[in-house]
């Protein structure tokens, strides 16, 4: 059994919305289409995702795509950061995450810490797990900071750099239950 981990395709980078509002744009809309492609191979009749709408319309896209469900599931969202409207130079950003993996316990950026935010996310990946009756592959369409979050925590791993080389869209699939990487595709950009 699989887990996949799926980070969103490509928003509209939008300054004057948080990022948990921001929608797919054009370019994410196809990648999603492509994305669908690459999900053939696994056993699993839900696309599970986040209650971020660039996340929504990502899993729907890859479900219609494919003729399976969506199920929106609660505490897959990213990091809270809610209230932050900036758009960073992708080389401030990138100092910005780095402090905040390297300090877990401390806040950071956003109104969540790390550590907190990975808690949140392990809890309901838990949750989806142990829902999982028909023990099929389970596919969640989520966010890079708490992906590399949730996989660090079961290896050795440096998560700075798993978060940095996530692109939108791309997953990581992991083998259940030990969490182990199989692999990492990337179909995206960074943004």
């Amino acid at each position: 059994m699989k887990l996949i981990l799926i980070k969103h395709s490509m928003p509209v980078l939008d300054s004057e919305q948080p990022s948990n509002k921001w929608t797919l744009s054009e370019v994410g809309k196809k990648e999603s289409r492509e994305l669908a492609a690459y999900l053939k191979a696994y056993n699993f009749q839900t696309v599970f995702s986040s209650d971020e709408p660039k996340a929504i319309e990502t899993a729907e896209i890859i479900a219609n795509q494919l003729g399976k469900e969506t199920v929106i599931t609660m505490n897959t969202y990213e990091h809270e950061r809610r209230n932050n409207r900036k758009i960073f130079p992708r080389t401030e950003f990138e100092a910005i995450m780095r402090k905040f993996f390297e300090q877990p316990n401390e806040l950071i950026f956003g109104e969540e810490t790390a550590d907190n935010a990975r808690k949140r996310f392990t809890a309901a990946i838990e949750k989806i797990i142990n829902s999982n009756e028909n023990e099929k592959d389970i596919i969640l369409v989520t966010h890079g900071t708490v992906i590399s979050l949730f996989v660090d925590q079961f290896q050795s791993i440096d998560v700075f750099k798993l978060w940095n080389e996530l692109e939108c869209p791309s997953f990581v699939e992991l083998t259940l239950p030990t969490y182990q990487i199989n692999k990492v595709v990337k179909l995206g950009e960074k943004y």
